[in-house]
């Protein structure tokens, strides 16, 4: 018999939170506001990786070290994924950039980033399993002869991390060895 009281007073109170919202302020709070993130869709716009093959044609050319070509790799994977974030967070916080004609160069901008993505981490995971490969070379210093190794470890350690290879504990086993044979062959 008490249960009968209890049961309509969580009836009323329950009914009685229902909030009623017509379709007109529906769709003035769902409709995209002109800012998304940290970033308004002009932006977001003018976002681009459209100088991806030119830089990326440069890092190629680059004569100076590996030292030098390893870092510029890096720079600008990092510079890439940070371009794909940016777009991609803006994409997944308002979908209706999916389906409205003026957004769609913010589409087609984070299409073309994720691609210039894939392809520069390819050449740079390619370049930093070359130096892994062969991580030393023979020098002459003060007419002597010495094995030193080819780039700096810590830059190629950084580049395996940005990489996140399913193998990067394996590299860095080799990186190591290697770091242990340049020690031992200069009698360190």
């Amino acid at each position: 018999m008490r249960a009968l009281p209890l049961l309509a007073a969580i009836a009323v109170v329950g009914t009685g939170c229902v909030k009623q919202i017509s379709n007109e302020a529906r769709l003035d709070r769902e409709a995209p506001t002109d800012e998304v993130g940290e970033l308004n869709y002009d932006q977001l716009a003018r976002i681009s990786c459209g100088d991806t093959e030119e830089r990326l044609k440069g890092v190629r050319q680059l004569v100076e070290s590996e030292d030098a070509r390893l870092h510029a790799y890096a720079e600008l994977h990092e510079s890439l994924r940070e371009r794909t974030h940016t777009l991609g967070m803006a994409i997944r916080r308002d979908q209706d950039l999916l389906y409205i004609e003026d957004y769609r160069s913010i589409i087609d901008a984070h299409a073309d980033c994720e691609a210039q993505q894939a392809s520069v981490a390819n050449e740079l995971e390619r370049f930093t399993r070359e130096l892994v490969a062969v991580p030393t070379v023979n020098d002459v210093k003060d007419g002597k002869r010495v094995t030193s190794l080819r780039v700096d470890p810590t830059a190629l350690r950084n580049a395996i991390d940005a990489l996140n290879l399913p193998d990067e504990a394996e590299l860095y086993e080799e990186l190591l060895a290697a770091e242990r044979s340049v020690a031992a062959a200069n009698g360190r």
